[in-house]
């Protein structure tokens, strides 16, 4: 019996022994020895799921781009926006500036 997401895979090896995951993982020569056809699937699925994943993050890593690229062009175009609407504002007060100290002159 194998559990794919289980903390504790019941895996046997030629001397009878029970093997833990820390076990399998970090000796290199148990992979050599046949260990349980459980374990072997189990290495498959994950390596199918891995693929998956891998796959699923590049499909979703292209939009993302797209999407930040857009971002930063809407971003230039509301600083160019408000540089625009700050001049506009100054060329006003200017203009009103200029017609109060024509009306305090008239006077």
């Amino acid at each position: 019996m194998y559990y794919i997401f289980g903390g504790s895979i019941p895996l046997y090896s030629s001397t009878g022994r029970k093997l833990r995951l820390q076990d399998i993982w970090t000796r290199e020569d148990l992979r050599n020895k046949v260990i349980n056809q459980g374990y072997y699937r189990w290495l498959q699925m994950l390596s199918k799921m891995q693929e998956e994943i891998k796959k699923e993050q590049e499909v979703l890593a292209k939009p993302l781009e797209e999407a930040i690229e857009e971002a930063k062009k809407r971003k230039k175009e509301r600083k160019k926006i408000e540089r625009q609407v700050q001049k506009a504002s100054k060329k006003k007060a200017e203009s009103k500036k200029k017609r109060r100290k024509k009306k305090k002159q008239e006077e």
